[in-house]
């Protein structure tokens, strides 16, 4: 495996504005629990205007095809229908378009754009509130994540991967060491190879070739790993591959996201799920210099 001994930048370092009041975790939820709130009551507005076109569009369409339908009876032709089979087949077309509208997430009807700067908006203020609550974090782009190519040197993890999905790239610095973590949801077909935050930590010296197993941490490491794993029912695995320290936290569900008021609505808990995170890597960095 090639080693790398510096972490690259390939990400924008995304400079502090001083003028920039930072949030609180509670904050950005309470600011976008009701931004999700007036997208949602936009969405109902535009979905209620397309059920009412959708009616007169029908009747219309209806006259259409039944004059076109008596033109084909007078005309003797062999295609023509009866007037009962129009009706059924305009009543029919009419209640499944109802149906898909009423069916469809209210938030669908909302101009992408919107929805693409509040999730801007969003990240920003989360990058502000990192730097506030966890100042070894130095910078974020939401849209990047680890490589695979890393991911699958920690030795990890063995199952070949379909899908690789991630985001929440971050890098950040502690006592000299870089580290960068990112969310990380891997899987082969249907099958769940990883789901979680992985990170990865660049020393500046070889360090032990063999898989550190949680059992073998020693006993000053050993309490915060086991408070994390018993607090957010994760199993966290450790590697040291030449100068490299991966550590892999399984977790469910989805971080840092608000597309919807479930996530939003635990964007503390997540901020707070990252500190502990940073928290144990700061440990392991402690105790492995």
């Amino acid at each position: 495996m090639q080693t790398i001994n510096k972490i690259s930048n390939f990400t924008e370092n995304k400079p502090l504005n001083k003028n920039f009041r930072y949030l609180t975790p509670e904050e950005i939820k309470r600011k976008y629990v009701s931004l999700f709130y007036d997208f949602r009551k936009r969405g109902y507005k535009l979905k209620l205007i397309l059920l009412l076109i959708i009616i007169p569009a029908s009747y219309k369409s209806y006259h259409e095809v039944n004059a076109f339908n008596q033109n084909q009876i007078n005309a003797h032709s062999n295609s023509a229908m009866s007037h009962y089979t129009i009706i059924l087949i305009a009543i029919g077309l009419t209640i499944s378009y109802i149906l898909i509208a009423l069916t469809l997430n209210s938030m669908y009807f909302v101009n992408s754009k919107y929805i693409n700067a509040s999730k801007c908006s969003f990240k920003d203020d989360l990058f502000y509130c990192f730097k506030q609550e966890i100042p070894e974090l130095t910078e974020y782009s939401f849209l990047q994540k680890i490589h695979p190519r890393t991911f699958y040197a920690s030795k990890l993890f063995k199952n070949k991967y379909s899908d690789y999905n991630g985001d929440d790239w971050m890098h950040g610095c502690y006592n000299g060491i870089e580290f960068v973590l990112c969310e990380l949801h891997v899987f082969n077909l249907f099958k769940p190879i990883f789901n979680g935050i992985f990170v990865r930590c660049i020393f500046d010296k070889l360090i032990d070739h063999q898989l550190i197993k949680l059992t073998q941490i020693n006993n000053s490491i050993y309490p915060i790993t086991t408070d994390f794993s018993n607090k957010y029912n994760s199993d966290i695995q450790f590697s040291n591959i030449e100068n490299n320290l991966f550590i892999s936290f399984s977790l469910k569900g989805y971080f840092f996201e608000n597309e919807k008021i479930e996530t939003i609505n635990k964007i503390d808990k997540d901020v707070n799920m990252l500190k502990d995170i940073i928290n144990v890597v700061k440990n392991i960095i402690d105790n492995n210099k």
